[in-house]
C-alpha cells in the first residue's frame, strides 16, 4: 500500500458500530482506558498518564504469589528521562540471588498510558519466570509526541542494564516484552547497537496499514477495531511521515542483527496480520523466531491468567523462550562479564 492510500485509511472516519458483533471473544473485556475507546476518544488525562501518588520514590507493596505461599515486592518510583521523569513499577521476587531482568513495555496505544492498568500481565511475568520485572511507563501522545516514548523506552532500558545490584537483578540477562504499542517499541533497533538479550512481541503493532486482512476481519471487533487505531495513530502520529519511519514500520525495517524473538497473537485481533509478516520477515533476515496463534480469544487476553488458561498458556509459551534466553546470557556472562545487552 502506497504511503497516499495508507494515510486516508488511516484519517478516514469509520461509520460503523462497534457494538455490532453479537458475541464476543475471550478476552474482549478490556482494561479500563482501552474498552473505552468502544464509545469513542477516552477522556483527556494529564500529560504523564499516571497517578502523581506515583512519584514518590521507594513507595512499596507488595503481590502474593500462591503458588509458592510467598510475598513478592513491588516499588513505585521514578528515574530520569530524556524528557522528564518516568514512572516505573519493579516487581522483585522474594529470595532473590541474581535473578534475570525483564524489561516490560505494556500496551496503551501511545494515548492511554496507565502502569496500573497493565499490573496483571507484569505480575504474571514475575511469578512465571522468577525474575524482576520492570515495568515502564513513558510519557503519551499528544501531550509528548513521537518519539517521546521511544526515546523513553530506551532510556529505561539502558537504566535497567546500569542498576544491576539496585535491582537484585544480573545485568547479563535483560530481555524485553512488549505488548500492542509497547512490542513495537520492545522490536525498535535503537543507537549503539545496545540490544536486549531477546524480545517478546505480544500482538505487537507492526506497521499502520489498516487494509489488511486483520482489519477487514475485525473492523468492528472488541477491543480493538479499526476506527480506535485511526484514532489512536492520530494522537500519537500526527506528523504523516512519521509513519513511515522504521520505529513505526516495523515489517519493512532492517531486521538484520536483532536478537532472538517470540511473537504471539490473538485470533479476534486486528494486529494479527502483522505479527505474522513480522515472523515472516524475522525468518529472510535470519533472526530466530518462535511463534504462536491462540485462537478464541481477542487482543488483550495476555495477563489475564486469572480468568483464561490461554493467558496462563501464553505467558508459559513466552517466558520459555525468555528462558532459553537467560541461560545464554549466564553463559556468555562467565566468558564476558563487562559486556551486557548484546544480542545473540
Amino acid at each position: 500500500m502506497d504511503r497516499e492510500a495508507l494515510d486516508s485509511v488511516i484519517e478516514a472516519d469509520d461509520e460503523t458500530n462497534p457494538d455490532s458483533p453479537s458475541s464476543e471473544p475471550r478476552g474482549a473485556p478490556a482494561e479500563p482506558g482501552v474498552a473505552a475507546l468502544s464509545g469513542g476518544p477516552p477522556p483527556g488525562g494529564d500529560a504523564e498518564g499516571t497517578d502523581p501518588m506515583m512519584k514518590e520514590a521507594g513507595r512499596r507493596t507488595h503481590f502474593s504469589k500462591p503458588e509458592h505461599g510467598e510475598q513478592d515486592e513491588i516499588t513505585h518510583q521514578t528515574i530520569p528521562g530524556p524528557d522528564g521523569d518516568i514512572s516505573i513499577h519493579i516487581y522483585t521476587p522474594a529470595d532473590w540471588d541474581a535473578f534475570p531482568v525483564i524489561v516490560y513495555l505494556h500496551g496503551d496505544g501511545g494515548v492511554l498510558a496507565k502502569l496500573d492498568v497493565y499490573d496483571p500481565s507484569a505480575r504474571s511475568l514475575a511469578t512465571a519466570t522468577e525474575a524482576v520485572v520492570v515495568s515502564t511507563l513513558c510519557r503519551p501522545a499528544p501531550g509528548s509526541p513521537f518519539s517521546a516514548a521511544h526515546e523513553g523506552t530506551f532510556a529505561a532500558y539502558l537504566w535497567v542494564l546500569n542498576h544491576g545490584p539496585y535491582l537484585k537483578g544480573d545485568r547479563q540477562r535483560v530481555p524485553v516484552l512488549g505488548q500492542h504499542t509497547g512490542g513495537n517499541r520492545a522490536a525498535a533497533r535503537e543507537r549503539n547497537g545496545t540490544l536486549p538479550w531477546h524480545q517478546v512481541l505480544i500482538f505487537p503493532v507492526t506497521s499502520l496499514d489498516l487494509k489488511t486482512p486483520g482489519f477487514d476481519l475485525n473492523a468492528c471487533a472488541r477491543p480493538l477495531n479499526r476506527a480506535m487505531m485511526q484514532w489512536l495513530a492520530r494522537h500519537e502520529l500526527p506528523v504523516r511521515r512519521h509513519r513511515y519511519v522504521p520505529r513505526i514500520d516495523r515489517v519493512n525495517a532492517d531486521l538484520r542483527g536483532l536478537p532472538s524473538t517470540t511473537i504471539v497473537s490473538a485470533e479476534t485481533d486486528p494486529l494479527r496480520w502483522g505479527g505474522e509478516a513480522r515472523v515472516e520477515k524475522n525468518k529472510a533476515a535470519g533472526v530466530r523466531v518462535e511463534y504462536k496463534h491462540y485462537p478464541g480469544v481477542a487482543h488483550e487476553f495476555f495477563g489475564m491468567g486469572a480468568v483464561f488458561d490461554e493467558a496462563r498458556e501464553a505467558t508459559r509459551f513466552a517466558t520459555k523462550h525468555r528462558v532459553s534466553a537467560f541461560d545464554r546470557g549466564q553463559q556468555e556472562a562467565a566468558t564476558h562479564p563487562d559486556t551486557p545487552g548484546q544480542p545473540r
